[in-house]
This record gives structure tokens, sequence and C-alpha cells, in this order.
């Protein structure tokens, strides 16, 4: 996919719809990978292409905000399981 995506922004340009479909790509592939950190940065990078592109209630934008939410909603679970490990630790 980084491949792919070095060619379509040199070939296309930074706001065509494939380019945001290769970082909505790349963006589940770290989240699945617990690479959060990455997955966010190739999924906040989607969304403006796609605002960009489609009215505000095409299902894409609204895939993109899913996307982004379960990101985010892994990170909280990670940050609230390390906190009871760290609980448990202490005690």
């Amino acid at each position: 996919y980084k491949k792919a995506l070095a060619i379509q922004l040199k070939s296309l340009g930074p706001d065509h719809v494939d380019v945001s479909w290769t970082y909505n790509q790349l963006g589940v592939v770290f989240w699945q990978q617990e690479n959060y950190d990455d997955s966010l940065d190739m999924l906040k990078k989607e969304l403006p292409i796609l605002l960009k592109n489609f009215d505000n209630d095409d299902q894409s934008i609204t895939t993109a905000y899913t996307n982004l939410a379960m990101v985010y909603q892994d990170i909280a679970l990670e940050m609230h399981e390390q906190g009871k490990r760290d609980k448990a630790i202490e005690n």
C-alpha cells in the first residue's frame, strides 16, 4: 500500500478519492497491527479528502468517522487495561 500511495500521490494528486482509499487501507492495516499512531495518521489524512469530494452524508464519510472511532476506542481500552495492570502491581 505504501508504494501504491506514493504512485497515486504523484500521478493523481493529494486530493484524489483513490488516494483517500489507500490512506484508509493503510489505516485499517495499522489498526489491525495495533499500531494506533500510524493508523490515526492515515485515517486523519483520508477524511479531509473525502470531505472535499463527497457530501457530508455520503457513506464513505460515515465509514471514515467510524474507523477513527474504532481506533480511539481501542486506544481507550488499552489505556484502561494498562491502568488495571498498574493498579494490580501497586497492590
